[in-house]
């Protein structure tokens, strides 16, 4: 008897592992991806300030780990609303324009080299 009581409650918790580990995927899935925010907003920034024959580093900022931002159900839309001149930071805006719309500002780091 006690050998399929231990076999009962292996067999629930690894239900239970199983609707924990699909919740985390969905959740995961729900949410917009911070890490292509950041590659969005720094690949405008290397587009915008890139140099024949040069090279641009461009690093966004991190964002606050609890930002969650729906997933956007189209492109992301990178701009860089404010005139600026070249600097060693430059503040994007990447937006969703999809059934959820978001904005959010991105801190990027800038460095440009050219040949001399």
């Amino acid at each position: 008897m006690e050998r399929i009581e231990q076999m009962n409650l292996w067999f629930v918790a690894g239900i239970a592992a199983l609707l924990l580990a699909g919740n985390a995927a969905h959740a995961q899935d729900e949410w917009q991806d911070h890490a292509e925010i950041r590659a969005a907003a720094a690949a405008k920034v290397r587009a915008r300030w890139g140099v024949d024959g040069g090279r641009v580093d461009a690093v966004a900022g991190k964002l606050d780990s609890r930002v969650r931002l729906a997933r956007c159900d189209g492109p992301l839309a990178v701009s860089v609303p404010y005139e600026t001149r070249r600097t060693s930071r430059v503040t994007t805006e990447v937006s969703c324009q999809g059934t959820r719309p978001w904005k959010i500002y991105v801190p990027v780091s800038l460095a440009v080299y050219r040949p001399v």
